[in-house]
């Protein structure tokens, strides 16, 4: 008891000893360890991404390989063929060209520029324009783009010539209703069923210039229906120096008919019609011409 009281009274007193000389009693503290170096607390290491282990890269190839042939496919969609078609709607015979030239020269449009073969880019308006212009005897053009397939379709309706007609430069010109010439006949396919006009005024024309008065067509027209209408075969249409005049030769006699274009072609054939009864029932025959270029009036030579 003595000692335990000694040794307490020991530890006091030096524990009053390092008060007095300003030691703190060493006293054990917990707390975690920081670097404070840079004034953030210490944070733990990020771990290291693993690759992926192989046979997983595998597996994601075949989603990669379809994604890839998806983009190309949509990409190759997109673009259009430089090989146009020609779609025709009916007999082909209606147009004046085989359907190759006019695919042709739509081919030739689409390669001078690259954003026209792409259905994004590509100026329909623009290429029919020019189909337009290098073609007169087209009286619409129109290019369309198909949805699914990669060849453009060109839909193209033609001018339809009434008239052939041969002029001073030798040619044989195709002309149509208005009496524009659309084209040279010799560049066109064959049109047998097209009246021939013999022509001694001497006229001038070019390509989509016009050769004669719309009024000068519709007579001969007119005239053309009122003879097949009656089973005759006209053998030739002469536009004759004089003014207003349109000389009929029909096959199986030696004279020609007159006509005035000022006046109606269906009164004047039929003043004809009457008259070749009325002579053949007397067996007459006229030598050089029958004149019916006054109206209800008929006079042969």
């Amino acid at each position: 008891m003595l000692l335990s009281r000694l040794f307490q009274r020991r530890a006091h007193d030096a524990g009053r000893r390092e008060r007095a000389r300003g030691v703190s009693p060493s006293v054990f503290r917990y707390h975690a360890h920081r670097n404070t170096a840079d004034g953030q607390p210490n944070r733990p290491r990020a771990e290291r991404k693993r690759p992926l282990p192989s046979f997983l890269a595998w597996q994601q190839l075949p989603g990669t390989l379809s994604l890839l042939v998806i983009v190309v496919a949509v990409v190759y969609a997109s673009t259009l063929s430089a090989e146009p078609r020609v779609s025709v709607v009916g007999n082909d015979t209606t147009l004046l060209r085989s359907t190759g030239e006019y695919e042709q020269a739509a081919a030739d449009i689409l390669s001078e520029r690259a954003w026209s073969t792409s259905k994004l880019t590509i100026d329909t308006v623009a290429m029919s324009q020019r189909l337009l212009e290098t073609f007169p005897e087209l009286s619409s053009a129109e290019v369309i783009v198909p949805l699914l397939g990669r060849h453009p379709s060109l839909q193209l309706v033609s001018d339809q010539p009434v008239l052939v007609v041969k002029v001073n430069d030798g040619h044989d010109y195709y002309v149509n209703h208005a009496g524009k010439v659309i084209m040279r006949a010799e560049d066109a396919v064959e049109r047998p069923d097209v009246m021939r006009l013999v022509d001694q005024v001497g006229l001038d024309t070019s390509v989509g210039g016009h050769l004669l008065p719309k009024a000068t067509v519709d007579f001969v027209v007119e005239l053309q229906r009122q003879f097949a209408a009656r089973n005759v075969d006209i053998e030739a249409i002469v536009l004759p120096a004089a003014p207003n005049e349109v000389h009929v030769r029909i096959e199986g006699v030696d004279y020609y008919i007159k006509f005035l274009v000022i006046h109606d072609a269906r009164l004047q054939a039929g003043t004809y019609f009457a008259l070749a009864r009325e002579l053949q029932s007397r067996g007459i025959t006229p030598a050089e011409y029958v004149d019916v270029r006054v109206e209800e009036r008929a006079y042969y030579k």
